[in-house]
């Protein structure tokens, strides 16, 4: 598996939206350029359960084979 990883330049950061009491995901927005970014995006939109991450993003042989088979980056 290849993966690119948050430790790679430039990093980028997903938000990841909580609900209720057993914080199952709600939903996972990306990609903003900081964690700053994502930690503002989230307040202005008034969630409230959230966790900003580090992104990333993994392709195994047969992913990499599959998007090289349709144009898409390998």
């Amino acid at each position: 598996m290849t993966c690119l990883a948050a430790d790679q330049p430039p990093p980028l950061y997903g938000l990841v939206v909580f609900d209720g009491p057993g914080r199952a995901v709600k939903a996972v927005m990306v990609v903003f350029e900081n964690a700053h970014a994502a930690d503002a995006h989230a307040r202005r939109a008034g969630l409230g359960d959230y966790a900003v991450a580090p992104l990333s993003f993994c392709l195994d042989r047969s992913a990499r084979a599959l998007t090289a088979n349709h144009g898409g980056p390998s």
